[in-house]
């Protein structure tokens, strides 16, 4: 059985994915950083967030 913790980040994943604008490679990002036993910082969502995709650079 899935923890409320779960349920959340899974909620949450499902709202990023359907919002859009996130490639496969920065959700499995997000993904990753709630993962571990710690909490993620914020710092290293806000990289992910506002990393520019190589294909929008010119």
């Amino acid at each position: 059985m899935a923890t409320i913790q779960e349920e959340i980040l899974e909620e949450f994943y499902r709202r990023l994915e359907k919002a859009g604008g996130l490639t496969e490679a920065k959700m499995k990002q997000v993904r990753d950083l709630f993962s571990g036993s710690k909490k993620p910082k914020a710092a290293d969502l806000m990289a992910v967030f506002s990393a520019n995709p190589k294909e929008n650079l010119p």
